[in-house]
């Protein structure tokens, strides 16, 4: 299996300040030392899964019922619930000071590495803290790219609220892809519209650039991620490729479009 890392000090959009600044004030931290937790809508096992905390992923606990915690995902400013014998507290100092420093970063689709709490298979994306131990063989400079890293992801299975390679959604996708790359991106769809530029004609759209689609009421409902002026990757039922043009999504030799094209954007770092 290879085990290769990436140290990188990500691109922080705007709206993100705030968070560390309330976090600063609010002082209940908590880290995932689990290779993922699953956070929920609501406090049960039985509530839909909305998002994945990644390994070594930063979290501020907002409150608890019972065996439960709201938490907030610092990165993201996303929250759910989760099992708070899940969360590894830490000192406010200890976790601002690691918010702060260069992220080493797995890349996909998995790495074996020796944790705080034992050896653990990671899923791509997660982070390093200190004291934990992996074999880095080097980084190519296709694991820098976000179309080679999002490729890497193929024949994963959908997941709603999924960030890993045992299944993700679309804008989890994305979100995973640009952190390699050193950007974080907000985590859904609908909020990852409002990052970098539109691509004024869609002749000038390609490799590396994001499609946004919408349903009928025109509400960005999915991402993907371009491959070049025809085809995109994007998760839908799997992460595969399609072909897309003016108008949206369509199978390769199909005239039933399965997503409508809202607008193209790039973002960059």
């Amino acid at each position: 299996m290879e085990k290769t890392v990436l140290t990188t000090r990500p691109f922080i959009p705007p709206g993100i300040d705030h968070l560390v600044s309330e976090a600063r004030l609010h002082q209940s931290f908590a880290c995932c030392v689990l290779p993922l937790i699953p956070l929920r809508a609501e406090p049960t096992e039985k509530s839909e899964q909305v998002t994945q905390v990644l390994h070594g992923q930063l979290l501020m606990k907002l409150t608890h019922q019972e065996a439960w915690s709201l938490v907030r995902v610092l990165d993201d400013g996303y929250e759910g619930w989760c099992a708070t014998k899940q969360l590894h507290l830490l000192a406010s100092e200890e976790a601002l000071l690691l918010f702060e420093s260069p992220r080493v970063l797995t890349v996909p689709p998995t790495c074996s590495c020796k944790t705080l709490d034992g050896r653990a298979i990671l899923p791509a994306g997660s982070r390093l803290l200190p004291g934990e131990q992996v074999i880095d063989k080097g980084i190519t400079d296709e694991q820098r790219d976000p179309v080679s890293l999002a490729m890497s992801f193929l024949q994963t299975p959908y997941l709603w609220g999924g960030k890993s390679v045992m299944g993700m959604d679309c804008s989890g996708l994305i979100q995973v892809v640009f952190a390699l790359c050193g950007l974080l991106l907000p985590r859904d769809a609908s909020q990852q519209v409002s990052i970098g530029t539109r691509v004024p004609h869609l002749g000038m759209a390609g490799r590396g650039d994001l499609a946004f689609f919408q349903n009928e009421a025109g509400a960005v409902v999915h991402v993907g991620l371009l491959l070049d002026g025809e085809h995109i990757v994007h998760a839908s039922g799997c992460v595969h490729i399609d072909r897309w043009d003016e108008h949206g999504i369509y199978k390769e030799g199909s005239a039933t479009y399965t997503h409508q094209l809202q607008q193209v954007r790039r973002v960059q770092g």
